[in-house]
């Protein structure tokens, strides 16, 4: 994995915190300004949640069977959900795909993530039918949404996720990295 970035410190030590504290959200919603490297962190945080042995300072291991499924790219327990086209809406199809392959138990003995970014671009349909998923989950499923425009999901869906607030650095923590 590349490093952290500098102003993801604090939410990084947050996330560790759940980990260490085995009080992980089911439904966290990541939110701020875009190019702060949201998605990067909630893959990061999903990596851990897919590793067979995370080290001690919460970071995934990188060499389990888990960590190597993630680095390829094809982990049967890693779902990420986004428009088809770029500044499209994520349908209610995508959402039936993900709700039935969300039903089973997941593959492994870590947990099943599901990262929907940019989440505030469900359309109506698919934000009704995703309710459901964050109000009945499966067994050791973490959902993780995305988005920089955070006002724009429907208060049931906001309401039923810890927030995760990354916030713009000060331009001299930027100019430093």
């Amino acid at each position: 994995m590349r490093p952290l970035l500098p102003w993801q410190q604090s939410q990084w030590r947050q996330l560790c915190g759940y980990l260490s504290q085995q009080r992980i959200p089911q439904a966290l919603l990541i939110t701020g300004n875009k190019g702060l490297g949201k998605r990067e962190l909630a893959e990061r945080f999903a990596a851990v949640l897919l590793c067979q042995a995370p080290n001690a300072g919460g970071e995934a291991c990188g060499h389990c069977h888990g960590c190597k499924l993630f680095s390829a790219g094809n982990h049967p327990d890693l779902f990420v959900v986004g428009p088809d086209e770029p500044g499209k809406a994520i349908g209610i199809n995508l959402i039936r795909e993900l709700i039935v392959d969300t039903q089973l138990k997941p593959q492994y003995d870590t947990h099943r993530v599901v990262i929907i970014d940019p989440a505030d671009q469900l359309n109506r349909p698919a934000a009704n039918a995703f309710l459901k998923c964050l109000e009945e989950p499966t067994e050791r499923t973490v959902i993780i949404l995305i988005s920089a425009k955070p006002t724009k999901l429907p208060i049931t869906i906001a309401s039923r996720c810890q927030r995760l607030t990354i916030n713009s650095p000060p331009p001299a923590v930027v100019v430093a990295w």
